[in-house]
């Protein structure tokens, strides 16, 4: 076989792989219309159930920028700390494997100096690496979640009121 035709084969099948990406059945949204899907911005739906999973948190005032969690996950995890949108990281605590609650630490990046209204999550390290990224899943214990915010986040989740320290000028 020739290099001129080796070459006319491998843009052939280019071309058609090229094509083949462009079907009627997802077209690409219309530009400038402002028409276009809005992407979900939650991290996926996808769960992990664990009937031992267990999350609570409460109302706290801190002396440093800590929350305290109670929680418990099979398997381990984190309990991820979100700003009241649910959106915003504010800090992540390791989960030990085991199905008795334990006391989780939460360090925060920033201490809030008001009160605020934080929400806690609970996840599995479906990546395995070790670190909460972006791979992985909430946990849920299958048991219905009666809270306001089961529509918008799934899995085991926690809202309470954090106090941090107030600044005080001297």
């Amino acid at each position: 076989m020739s290099t001129r035709l080796k070459t006319l084969s491998a843009s052939s099948l280019i071309a058609a792989l090229a094509l083949t990406g462009c079907t009627s059945e997802q077209p690409p949204p219309a530009a400038g219309n402002g028409s276009s899907p809005v992407g979900d911005p939650i991290p996926s739906a996808a769960t992990v159930t664990d009937p031992d999973a267990v999350l609570e948190v409460e109302d706290q005032t801190s002396e440093g920028p800590t929350v305290l969690a109670r929680a418990a996950a099979t398997d381990g995890g984190f309990v991820v700390v979100y700003g009241d949108d649910g959106r915003n990281t504010l800090g992540t605590g390791i989960v030990e494997p085991g199905t008795e609650p334990q006391d989780v630490q939460v360090s925060l990046a920033e201490e809030p100096t008001e009160q605020i209204e934080l929400i806690a999550r609970l996840f599995a390290d479906t990546d395995g690496n070790g670190l909460f990224s972006a791979g992985d899943q909430p946990i849920t214990n299958g048991e219905d979640d009666d809270s306001d915010d089961a529509e918008a986040f799934a899995g085991e989740q926690e809202a309470f009121t954090f106090q941090g320290k107030k600044v005080v000028n001297s």
